[in-house]
């Protein structure tokens, strides 16, 4: 087994701290940006009459300037002040969702969503990962990743019924606005208090590296020159594309679909939420996977567990 260290000198090692702002992250702002959007179409597109397709392509409009904007904040997030940076989209993301909730038309919500296309990427994957690389070597680094998106998971079955409840209660602009009161008010001051980019800056040091990682100050991997012209790098590109638009595609519809089928508006997203709740043990699961037989092992578990999964389904 894998020696997880969770003390260093005496002290509590910092870097779980970051896995712990990881797992609210990925159960606040994911699940917020990704998760409980089935539970607003129903409501929005009664109100504003228009189909299902015409409400959802604000998911496509964030995703694509998530994309863009990927490009360019990466690297200013791995060499620059990771802390500043989340701080101010978490700030951006409770204009977005504020912003939704004071939209009359769908055009409102297409400019509202573009906008947070950048929150999207700056406070989910992106810098959890960026920050737990540098906090954990490869010997736990899975581990430490699977515990904190298994938030999604958590996050899922906690915040979909919540939100359904405020919804059928209150309306769908409520919603939207205790979306944004949670960016503001709970994880702008998480991020404030807790992120740290590098164990250096507490004095600390990266645990769980493995011998190549300890042997070497050079960076592994490719340059992006080499890699474009690799098909690994196509190959992996097109799986992660396949496997994003299936499950945007359940996440997005899911509630729906089970009102569709009879269910009652709290059934449904209750079912929902255990849908998204069960992934609290698949992704600790693959998190150990990985670390103990590799990433390429992991992620055929993964796919197929995945592929498997949309064949009962149908």
């Amino acid at each position: 087994m894998r020696k997880i260290t969770f003390k260093q000198d005496g002290k509590i090692y910092y870097g779980w701290w970051q896995v712990l702002v990881g797992f609210l992250l990925m159960s606040f702002a994911y699940v917020g940006f990704i998760s409980v959007t089935s539970v607003f179409v129903l409501p929005v597109t009664a109100e504003f009459a228009c189909e299902r397709s015409e409400f959802m392509l604000y998911s496509t409009i964030l995703c694509l300037v998530s994309v863009v904007a990927a490009a360019f904040m990466g690297k200013r997030m791995a060499k620059g002040n990771i802390k500043l940076i989340m701080l101010v989209n978490a700030l951006i993301a409770g204009v977005g969702y504020f912003g939704f909730s004071r939209s009359n038309s769908l055009w409102q919500i297409y400019v509202f969503a573009a906008i947070l296309g950048i929150p999207f990427t700056c406070l989910t994957t992106m810098p959890i990962s960026i920050l737990l690389n540098n906090w954990f070597g490869g010997k736990i680094k899975g581990t430490a990743m699977g515990l904190a998106f298994l938030g999604s998971g958590v996050g899922g079955m906690v915040l979909t019924p919540a939100l359904n409840y405020v919804n059928t209660t209150f309306g769908w602009r409520v919603g939207y606005l205790t979306l944004a009161a949670i960016f503001v008010f709970f994880l702008a001051p998480i991020i404030l208090l807790l992120v740290v980019k590098t164990p250096a800056e507490k004095g600390q040091t990266r645990v769980g590296e493995t011998a190549s990682e300890s042997n070497t100050t050079e960076a592994k991997g490719m340059y992006i020159n080499d890699a474009k012209k690799s098909p690994m790098l196509w190959l992996t590109s097109l799986a992660i594309f396949i496997a994003v638009v299936g499950s945007s595609g359940i996440l997005a519809n899911s509630v729906a679909f089970f009102v569709e089928c009879n269910f009652s508006a709290t059934t449904a997203a209750s079912v929902a939420g255990l849908m998204l709740g069960s992934l609290t043990l698949g992704k600790p699961l693959v998190g150990m996977v990985c670390d103990k037989f590799g990433v390429q092992k992991g992620s055929i578990l993964s796919f197929s567990t995945f592929s498997l999964c949309f064949f009962l389904y149908s």
